[in-house]
């Protein structure tokens, strides 16, 4: 029906970077990877709204259920004080 029909997954990123790449990884609970995203940039500091539009790796629509999500940063951090580029959380797919 064209509502609510994928999810954006919006953050920002203020480590700086060349060539790092910024992902969003779904999983089922079970802790199988369902889908990843990926985006590249030239410099890796900005704003990141990243689409999924419910579909799995293999273009199959998931189940409706509850799903981990897993935002993060490709990204050397030796030296910056920084412990962690990637962040977790859940997302409900229902219909």
């Amino acid at each position: 029906d064209g509502i609510n029909d994928e999810a954006v997954f919006a953050f920002s990123v203020v480590l700086m970077g060349a060539g790092s790449a910024a992902q969003v990884e779904i999983y089922d609970l079970s802790g199988r990877r369902l889908r990843r995203i990926e985006e590249r940039r030239e410099m890796s500091a900005g704003r990141y709204e990243i689409p999924w539009d419910g579909l799995d790796d293999s273009g199959e629509v998931v189940p409706p259920g509850l799903y981990a999500v897993r935002l993060g940063l490709d990204a050397l951090t030796e030296g910056t004080g920084v412990k962690d580029t990637h962040v977790t959380t859940t997302i409900a797919v229902a219909y």
